[in-house]
């Protein structure tokens, strides 16, 4: 290929990755959303076992309550299928 075709055609593969940008970024946050949602989902159905014998320590975080969790679960799907 002489040079004279290949600077086009380095034009167009720029001009194509440019256009593909938003995509490839789309892309990646709805992977994350997927991600969170699984997450989510495995903390609402797993079970949770509390060790009584061990001293209760308090602290400045805040234990989320199941129906959090879940009300949290359902907006990230929503958010996720007004996206797509």
């Amino acid at each position: 290929m002489s040079d004279a075709v290949k600077k086009p055609v380095q034009d167009y593969v720029h001009i194509a990755k440019d256009y593909l940008r938003p995509v490839k970024f789309i892309k990646k946050q709805i992977q994350s959303i997927e991600k969170e949602i699984s997450q989510l989902h495995s903390n609402i159905t797993s079970i949770r076992a509390i060790d009584y014998s061990k001293e209760r320590v308090s602290g400045w975080g805040m234990h989320v309550g199941i129906e959090i969790s879940v009300a949290h679960f359902l907006d990230t799907i929503v958010s996720m299928e007004r996206r797509k």
